[in-house]
């Protein structure tokens, strides 16, 4: 499927991956959606994307790596690590099993992505709080 789709990917959404899908499966096997959150991805978007969602990640890692070099408390470090873990151990999870087929685990992930990024700035937003 990818090999044709590669570019445009086939569309979102469970309804569209199972009017492609069985023209690509073995003997009348039936599966909702990949079981890997960056094959689906991938399917769904296409390159494009694939790109968007590595970029998006990419940034927040860089992002929450150098806050960890800037932040001197240990509080917020602590913020921002928590953050680092969660996303680390889904994006794993997520080489196995397709993460974002429920809507609220999806955003879940995205809520934990903007709090930890908005934890990249505690030093500063502790202060102004002040």
């Amino acid at each position: 499927m990818l090999k044709d789709y590669w570019f445009s990917g086939i569309g979102p959404g469970e309804t569209a991956f199972n009017m492609v899908y069985p023209a690509y499966s073995y003997s009348s096997i039936t599966a909702p959606h990949a079981h890997n959150l960056f094959l689906q991805i991938i399917s769904d978007t296409g390159v494009i994307g694939i790109v968007i969602f590595i970029a998006i990640i990419y940034q927040f890692y860089k992002n929450t790596f150098a806050s960890l070099r800037r932040e001197k408390k240990g509080e917020g470090r602590v913020f921002v690590i928590a953050g680092i873990s969660s996303i680390s151990g889904f994006l794993v999870q997520s080489m196995t099993d397709y993460t974002f087929y429920n809507y609220r685990v999806m955003l879940l992930f995205w809520a934990v992505v903007g709090i930890s990024m908005l934890f990249t700035r505690y030093s500063k937003l502790e202060g102004e709080a002040v």
